[in-house]
């Protein structure tokens, strides 16, 4: 938090406060990683949590966030699988190995994408394909599904609040 109030523009110093939030705050965590991603695109730690957390719910958010990764960061086998799970997800076992494959060729030797790769050539996808029939945890809106709010941090370090009203927590007295 300290670090976050000396440097409010510093991407890492907010992915920091971001890890460092309790699971119940998930909502704000979401859209503190969506305002990481605003100021770097390309930041693996943002992209890799967001994918995560939508990966239930949201599987294609979740692979356009792998896409990123595996964009950002071709040589870490990480966005393929992220891409190949979704697809597991969706219920598409023949796209999710492909994209396994296509981790190999970046990663040859990433003994995880081998194991997802090797589970569907045995037919043993231990990913559960979405179920559609089901209600879902995501509110029904014939608009775009509702994002959580990204985290203003001006330079002045005036409003940092994140997701609706919430502020910064204030630092520890001592």
């Amino acid at each position: 938090e300290e670090a976050l109030r000396r440097s409010p523009g510093s991407v890492e110093a907010l992915a920091l406060w971001t890890r460092l939030l309790p699971p119940g705050r998930a909502v704000e965590s979401q859209a503190a990683y969506l305002a990481v991603l605003e100021r770097d695109p390309g930041h693996r730690q943002a992209l890799s949590e967001l994918a995560t957390a939508t990966m239930d719910d949201r599987p294609e958010e979740s692979m356009e966030y792998g896409r990123r990764i595996a964009e950002a960061h071709p040589r870490i086998g990480e966005g393929y699988l992220v891409v190949g799970h979704g697809y597991e997800r969706l219920g598409d076992p023949e796209a999710a190995a492909a994209e396994y494959r296509r981790g190999l060729e970046a990663v040859p030797k990433w003994r995880t994408l081998i194991a997802a790769l090797n589970r569907l050539e045995n037919g043993r996808s231990v990913i559960v394909p979405l179920d559609r029939t089901q209600p879902s945890n995501q509110p029904e809106t014939e608009e775009a599904p509702i994002r959580p709010s990204a985290p203003e941090v001006t330079p002045q370090g005036a409003d940092r609040s994140v997701g609706p009203g919430a502020p910064l927590p204030e630092p520890p007295a001592r």
